[in-house]
Order: structure tokens, then C-alpha cells, then sequence
């Protein structure tokens, strides 16, 4: 009998060892295997399109995106195709907006007629004033202190290092832009070449000082890791 147990408890134990692994290993794909994207873009003074894809799990979730004169998405999983699924969602949570848009508008001239009536006492609006002012006051006094300086910089560290996780490994550009204005061109385009050591070469920008016009071509992938995001978000 007792070996019967033993036996149990041993086959017991070895599922549980394989079901522990399977979710481990999931996890693991999950947070290590990177979401993929590549965009592209042309403009030109006839048309203008875009179009993105986005790969997680090896292909097995895409997303594509295509823009020309609308936007238009599909989304699969495997073979599937849940583009129809989702926009059957839209189109019924759609369906009940009516309803609350029209118990909203019953209730907008009530609390609009209640606001103006409020509006119209000087004394009112002195005292909002007021409140506004203590409010302003405050938070200005918040951010001159050591600790909410420290908290900036350090959410702005932490966004700094994510947008760095995430930036496009691949980015090139061919633009020819104009404003009509020489003068605003001009400036314009000293902003960009300030930034030229951040775009480096593959990127190249062309002013037009006569006319307005903005043509271009515009190619970017790029790689997102989830554990990055994940571990950057519990820094904050």
C-alpha cells in the first residue's frame, strides 16, 4: 500500500515539475522574445501612404497597418484572423453610445443652466479664482522641493532609458520640405542639422526656401523587449 503512495506521489510530483516548467518556459518566450516592428512611409504631392508591421512570438501574433486614404489594421494569431471578431465588438458597444449620449444631452442643459446660474454671482467666480491661485501656489511650492526634484529626474531617467530600449535600430529618411517662407525654412532646418548627430547619415533632409511642400520617403524597424518595459515600469 505504502508503495502504491509513494508511486502516486512521485507521478503527482513529476506532473507538477512538467506543468511548472511549461509555464516557466511560456513566461520566458513571453518576457525575452522581442515584439518586432518596420514602418514605412512615402509622401509625394499626390498621394500619400504608410504601412507597418508588428511580429511578437516568432510571427505567431501579427499586426499589420495600412494607410492611404484611411487607415485599415488586420490582426492574426496563427492562421487566425481577428479583425472580424473585434470590429463585431466595436460595432455593438457602438450600438449602446446612443443611449448614453442621449441620457447625457438630457442632463448637459440641466447642469449648464446650474453652471450659468452659478457663473453669474461675482462672488463665485472671485472665489474659484482664489482656489485656482492656492492651487497653482501649492504645486509650484511642490516642485521647488528636493524630493519631487529628485522624482522628476528620475521618471525622466527611467523614459529616457526606455525610449533608448526602443528607438528604431534601422531608421532612413529622404525629405524635401518647405513652409513657403524662407525664413521659417531657414530656421527649421537649423533645428535639424542641431540634431544631425543624433540621425546620423541615413537620414537626409532637403529645404525648398520657395515653396510650400513636404515629399519624402521614410523607412524604420526596430525591436521591443517586454521584460525592458516591465522592469523600467516597476522602476517608477
Amino acid at each position: 500500500m505504502l508503495s502504491v503512495l509513494l508511486k502516486i506521489f512521485a507521478v503527482l510530483g513529476i506532473i507538477l515539475l512538467v506543468v511548472l516548467g511549461i509555464i516557466i518556459f511560456a513566461l520566458m518566450i513571453v518576457l525575452f522574445v522581442p515584439i518586432t516592428y518596420r514602418i514605412t512611409a512615402q509622401i509625394d504631392k499626390e498621394h500619400k501612404e504608410a504601412a507597418a508591421k508588428v511580429n511578437w512570438l516568432f510571427g505567431i501574433v501579427r499586426l499589420r497597418l495600412n494607410y492611404t486614404d484611411s487607415l485599415t489594421w488586420k490582426m492574426y494569431i496563427l492562421w487566425f484572423d481577428l479583425t472580424g471578431k473585434i470590429s463585431k465588438k466595436k460595432v455593438q458597444i457602438e450600438k449602446q453610445v446612443p443611449d448614453t449620449k442621449e441620457q447625457t444631452e438630457k442632463q448637459v442643459p440641466e447642469e449648464n443652466a446650474q453652471t450659468a446660474k452659478n457663473d453669474d454671482s461675482q462672488a463665485s467666480v472671485l472665489e474659484r479664482v482664489k482656489e485656482i491661485w492656492a492651487m497653482i501656489t501649492h504645486y509650484i511650492e511642490v516642485l521647488k522641493e528636493e524630493d519631487t526634484k529628485d522624482l522628476i529626474s528620475h521618471f525622466f531617467g527611467v523614459v529616457g532609458t526606455i525610449l533608448k530600449r526602443i528607438r528604431p535600430r534601422k531608421l532612413e529618411a529622404d525629405v524635401i520640405f518647405g513652409f513657403g517662407s524662407p525664413d521659417i525654412t531657414g530656421k527649421i532646418y537649423g533645428l535639424l542639422c542641431m540634431l544631425y548627430p543624433y540621425y546620423g547619415n541615413d537620414i537626409h533632409i532637403t529645404p525648398d526656401f520657395e515653396n510650400t511642400v513636404i515629399v519624402g520617403k521614410v523607412f524604420s524597424r526596430g525591436r521591443v523587449h517586454i521584460y525592458v518595459l516591465l522592469w523600467n515600469a516597476l522602476r517608477l
